[in-house]
């Protein structure tokens, strides 16, 4: 640790993060302007190559960073981590851009209140970005350090409005006249309040990571296996309000299926993660591993009926919204499972690499 501070350190890597953050900004902004004029058409265009000019920007200085990674033999922090940042970054610039073509090639005609309240959450998110890598090079500072975490937070409950208004935007879509049971509304709940608390153990696990010196199993796969399973609390969340919010009126054996193997595969991650504490007894480590090719054999299943379903699905239904509502709940069941392999992947490493 000492040794790594007296070392030269190469490159302008924080400014690059800056100045990607900038046209990350200038992208979000013409955007608003594009949106917010949208009813007259060289406005929208000139709005439009202003967010092609700043996706641009951000792409040759995403480049830059890529090419120095390499040819610096000391990062100021983690070269993984400048890589995953500086791409990351670059993603959202690329979203915007994705945004802004897709309602010309759509051929929008009118934005609506929704389109405006995610726009201006976009907005405020990129704008958060910003100052959270702004903090990046004074973190021997615990004031900025402590001010970074935070902007995050906000970020993070910036997102979780976004998603709301996602979420109510796509009901008043697919809405009909409804008259939901009380049961129904419970077990949302009881399925939110899980996503929530998962929520919670994944931000302390993150933060225990960077706080431990030495960890009990490699860190990178703590990392991964706290967040891989946290994304499968979202989807079992995502599946449940997506059937609320497009009104699936009835419950087919299709849906039953892929939930009952979603529930297995749940309680399959269950009784692997158990298992990691205790990869010293070659018993465990081969009860994981076989528990881990059960999740793989539940996937397959769940792909199975997925796309039986589907083509049931597009054989048999007349009506397009339908259609619509029930690809998107199969997929998101499906993939509930997909993402329990993907934690079954990262317990076997796990083991293979500790036992």
């Amino acid at each position: 640790m000492l040794f790594g501070k007296l070392l030269p350190r190469e490159g302008n890597f924080f400014e690059m993060f800056n100045q990607h953050a900038e046209r990350i900004v200038a992208a979000a902004r013409a955007f608003s302007q594009l949106v917010a004029n949208y009813n007259d058409p060289h406005l929208r265009e000139q709005y439009n190559r202003d967010v092609d000019n700043a996706e641009r920007a951000a792409d040759r200085v995403t480049h830059d960073v890529n090419r120095m990674i390499h040819k610096t033999f000391i990062t100021p922090i983690d070269r993984d981590q400048i890589h995953k940042l500086i791409n990351t970054m670059d993603d959202v610039c690329d979203l915007i851009q994705d945004s802004a073509e897709t309602m010309a090639l759509y051929d929008v005609r009118q934005v609506n209140e929704e389109i405006t309240r995610l726009t201006d959450l976009s907005v405020k998110c990129c704008e958060r970005v910003k100052d959270a890598v702004a903090l990046i090079s004074k973190l021997a500072d615990p004031a900025s350090a402590e001010a970074a975490l935070k902007t995050c937070e906000e970020i993070d409950r910036l997102e979780s409005d976004a998603d709301r208004v996602m979420r109510s935007a796509m009901s008043k879509l697919f809405a009909r006249d409804r008259n939901d049971p009380h049961l129904r509304e419970q077990y949302n709940r009881d399925v939110d309040n899980a996503e929530r608390a998962a929520d919670r153990v994944t931000h302390d696990v993150n933060r225990m990571i960077h706080k431990t010196f030495i960890t009990p199993i490699d860190r990178d796969q703590i990392h991964t296996l706290i967040n891989t399973m946290d994304d499968v609390a979202d989807l079992i969340q995502d599946s449940a309000e997506t059937m609320a919010l497009y009104d699936v009126r009835q419950v087919n054996d299709e849906i039953t299926r892929l939930t009952d193997l979603s529930v297995k595969c749940c309680e399959r991650v269950k009784d692997a993660v158990a298992l990691i504490s205790k990869l010293a007894d070659p018993a465990c480590a081969e009860a994981a591993l076989k528990t881990c090719e059960e999740i793989d054999r539940l996937e397959s299943d769940a792909d199975r009926v997925m796309r039986s379903a589907m083509s049931k699905l597009f054989r048999e239904e007349p009506d397009v919204r339908e259609v619509i509502k029930m690809k998107a709940v199969y997929e998101l069941l499906e993939t509930i499972t997909d993402k329990c392999e993907d934690v079954a992947n990262v317990i076997e490493g796990i083991v293979l690499e500790n036992s």
